[in-house]
């Protein structure tokens, strides 16, 4: 009987019945079936180390709450911020490396990369007949824009990466899309870059590298 009641108690753990099983488990410690009491300490382990995950993944969330809170106070003060002048040059962001160029409120930033790739298994990527080593181009372009209104922003970013060069089935071009706010800072020196595709949302920011004409 006491083992069949610290096997319940590792029941309810698994249907999220912590303090029920918590009082199957303790009632147990107190019999004298070691194999029970073995089951019920172990459940309280299992209890201790839920808790545990359960309070910090609350904390996660606080943290994370709390950091939108404010990247949102300071998107408002940005937003009734005089408009920037001249946000242009390449930054490195955590999308890659894009130089960005402002076309009155509208930041376009761009990012195109070829490179080659050699193959030994030329007739599964190319087809049959085609022995050998095959060269592959892989052509990688990100695009970044968004609409500007003083140092805040919301932007849309795609990337797109294409093959040539390979059978028709592994020639479809694999995309990644993004989209979210922006704050720019005062020295336009860099950006703050809060991801809303991502769940949950992802803050970053973005340096310059190089200025326009460098």
């Amino acid at each position: 009987m006491p083992l069949a009641v610290a096997n319940v108690s590792h029941a309810f753990i698994d249907r999220g019945f912590l303090q029920h099983a918590e009082e199957l488990a303790r009632k147990i410690l107190k019999s004298d079936d070691e194999q029970a009491q073995t089951r019920a300490t172990r459940a309280l382990q299992r209890i201790a180390d839920q808790r545990r995950k359960e309070n910090e993944t609350e904390e996660t969330i606080r943290l994370q709450a709390e950091e939108e809170r404010k990247f949102r106070a300071r998107y408002a003060e940005a937003f009734l911020s005089e408009s920037i002048k001249q946000l242009t040059g390449t930054f490195q962001t955590t999308f890659g490396t894009l130089k960005l160029e402002k076309n009155d409120e509208i930041l376009i930033g761009i990012y195109e990369h070829e490179e080659k790739e050699l193959n030994p298994f030329g007739s599964l990527l190319v087809g049959p007949g085609v022995p050998g080593k095959v060269e592959t181009t892989i052509r990688t372009t990100l695009r970044f824009d968004a609409v500007v209104q003083g140092r805040s922003g919301r932007f849309k970013f795609e990337a797109t990466e294409k093959r040539s060069g390979v059978a028709p089935l592994l020639n479809r071009p694999k995309t990644s899309k993004a989209e979210g706010l922006l704050i720019i800072a005062e020295d336009e020196r860099s950006f703050e870059i809060f991801d809303e595709s991502q769940s949950p949302h992802s803050l970053s920011v973005a340096h310059k590298i190089e200025d326009a004409g460098s």
